[in-house]
């Protein structure tokens, strides 16, 4: 994996409540620009349907739609991110969902965030793309149990990526094409362009 101006891989954070396009605008960008997209419920399901330890432990959290504790989610995204060699930058896609997570991360030299980009959308867009998208985990008293936990654990993260300079805000009620472009152009301003890493200075402020 490339490294950033600090030795550490190069992390973009992407943040937004269920049915706010994340995995949709990962998966965009990682094909666009030869990024690699890792999500955290992604890695916690393979953990669980290959049987492993963690995915063991982590089942009864996924199956009741309940969060996973930090512990067992901060170990899946270490497994995780090391199979993640090779990219210019890595995004990840539900991970940091606290602060305490965050920490984690910057503790355990598991890479450099150069940015966090909270998808901003309105509760009434979100409600309709869940009730579309049908997934298991998308019942309606899973969905509000989702959406509540967002605003109690994952918002605060927001000001905590605001302070060290690093959060940009992008309006994810457009389509995903604009939305996927506004996300390069971030990317790009800290440097991470396509297959290439440029050292750059700037992290990019709110927006």
């Amino acid at each position: 994996m490339t490294r950033g101006a600090n030795g550490s891989p190069s992390l973009v954070v992407v943040l937004g409540p269920p049915g706010s396009g994340k995995g949709t605008q990962c998966a965009r960008l990682a094909a666009t620009l030869g990024l690699t997209h890792v999500s955290t419920g992604d890695a916690l399901r393979d953990e669980a349907s290959h049987g492993t330890r963690l995915g063991r432990l982590a089942a009864h959290y996924l199956d009741n739609g309940d969060l996973v504790p930090d512990e067992l989610v901060i170990e899946t995204m270490m497994r995780a991110l090391a199979r993640s060699e090779g990219f210019p930058a890595v995004l990840l896609d539900g991970f940091p969902r606290t602060e305490a997570q965050a920490v984690a991360l910057e503790d355990l030299d598991l890479g450099c965030v150069r940015l966090a980009a909270a998808l901003l959308v309105s509760r009434a867009v979100l409600l309709e793309r869940l009730r579309n998208r049908g997934r298991p985990d998308d019942r309606s008293e899973i969905v509000r149990r989702r959406l509540i936990a967002y605003e109690v654990e994952t918002r605060p993260l927001l000001d905590y990526y605001a302070r060290n300079g690093l959060l940009v805000h992008v309006d994810g009620n457009r389509s995903p094409t604009e939305v996927t472009t506004t996300l390069s152009g971030h990317l790009a301003a800290v440097g991470i362009m396509g297959r290439h890493l440029v050292r750059t200075g700037t992290h990019g402020g709110a927006s």
